[in-house]
């Protein structure tokens, strides 16, 4: 795959039919929204290498979200660190190879993010099959886009400053 046009890259996980699954992408298209230009936004449904191909040449990667953890209150935000999910399993199976894929970018000397994050949202039900989502996660909804536009204003600065 050729080189990623912008260096930033927002790769939302979720199921418009699955409930509150859809949250990560709800708030991806309001961030596409916010940076019609500097940043791509990329809407996912696919696993384990197949991501090889989509995070290939980005220098920062943001991945959103849904995840029933149910260690979390319902709507709960957080981040998971690259260290955090190179010790852990699988949080969901949307990444539950990051940790093998990034070794096999690196073996393969593609051009990989710099730095993966993952900021995901609480939810109670993964597999629930309606549309829209339940009054607590929608209520989230502002407050896990103002978390990702944190973390993509300073990714954008420091993208800036290289320039300089």
């Amino acid at each position: 795959m050729s080189p990623a046009s912008n260096k930033i890259l927002v790769l939302a996980f979720g199921n418009d039919i699955m409930g509150d699954s859809a949250a990560a992408l709800i708030a991806a298209r309001k961030l596409k929204i916010r940076f019609p230009i500097e940043i791509d936004v990329l809407e996912a449904s696919i696993a384990g290498f197949a991501l090889i191909d989509i995070l290939e040449g980005y220098n920062k990667v943001l991945i959103l979200d849904s995840i029933s953890k149910r260690r979390r209150k319902i709507g709960a935000i957080f981040e998971i660190t690259c260290d955090e999910f190179k010790k852990v399993v699988s949080f969901t199976s949307n990444y539950s190879k990051l940790a093998e894929i990034i070794c096999q970018a690196k073996e393969q000397n593609l051009i990989f993010p710099s730095e993966i994050r993952i900021l995901a949202i609480d939810i109670e039900h993964r597999n629930e099959i309606r549309e829209g989502l339940n009054s607590v996660i929608k209520a989230k909804i502002p407050l896990f886009v103002s978390r990702a536009i944190d973390i993509l204003h300073q990714w954008l600065e420091k993208e800036e400053h290289k320039l300089v």
